[in-house]
């Protein structure tokens, strides 16, 4: 009897279609802001000739570009505890410190915490926002290859591996 084999989807993984929405949302968002609190589409050409909105834009995208190398989507998509952190601190973070102004309030600070761009105040303050996000990110990524690259954390995985999420 034939051994059966289990097909690859060629959809992409839950962590790659997260990476997927956030750029959309970092990239899209603060033109479609401008026009829905101006309440017409001339706002939107004018936040898409901000310079702010294009250096927070730039730091969108090679966040992208460094997810990819650090293998970020693929941690996001078995469940890592080292790539889930820095993405719900941001999201948790927003929520707690401008739940109480709305959605319009929690997107700002998303955005100041993962871009550095602020879309309400069309402003961009790269380090002052984004160094807690970015050190998380990037650093327990860059643990995440050391420890899986070796046995240091044999216990650690195993214990994780039972409550069904990675390191």
């Amino acid at each position: 009897m034939a051994k059966k084999t289990k097909e690859k989807s060629s959809a992409p993984k839950l962590g790659a279609q997260y990476q997927a929405a956030k750029l959309a949302v970092q990239i899209g968002g603060p033109p479609v802001y401008a026009a829905i609190q101006g309440k017409d589409a001339k706002f939107a050409l004018e936040r898409v000739k901000s310079p702010n909105y294009w250096k927070g834009a730039a730091v969108a995208l090679a966040d992208q570009w460094g997810s990819k190398k650090i293998g970020h989507a693929a941690a996001l998509s078995r469940l890592s505890v080292t790539a889930l952190l820095p993405e719900a601190d941001a999201t948790a973070g927003s929520f707690l410190e401008r739940g109480s102004e709305g959605f319009e309030g929690i997107y700002d600070e998303y955005q100041a915490k993962t871009t550095g761009y602020k879309p309400q105040t069309d402003s961009f303050a790269f380090f002052d926002t984004t160094k807690r996000y970015f050190l998380e990110k990037y650093g327990l990524g860059i643990g995440r290859k050391i420890v899986n690259k070796t046995r240091i954390a044999e216990p650690v995985k195993k214990a994780l591996s039972m409550m069904g999420v990675t390191l």
